[in-house]
């Protein structure tokens, strides 16, 4: 997460969900566990990292690998 310099996460512990391929996964991890890695992914990147180093008036290239589920111009971080 520090290393990759993210901003922020959204992560959450696992939870079978309906009509998914895993929830034909046996769930072998105890809930306890689930939650102390969860902390452990929130306090290792983004704010808790510091302030991010980006690439402010500089060309870099991007993937998009599809038109934004709002409108298709619509961009992060009011990027244009």
């Amino acid at each position: 997460m520090r290393e990759a310099g993210f901003v922020a996460c959204f992560g959450f512990t696992y939870s079978p969900r309906p009509h998914t391929p895993s929830l034909k996964f046996e769930d072998d991890v105890p809930d306890d566990v689930k939650s102390e890695r969860l902390v452990r992914l929130r306090n290792g990147g983004g704010a808790a990292a510091g302030v991010p180093r980006l690439p402010v008036g500089k060309k870099v290239a991007v993937l998009i690998e599809g038109l934004a589920k709002r409108g298709p111009l619509e961009w992060p971080l009011g990027a244009q």
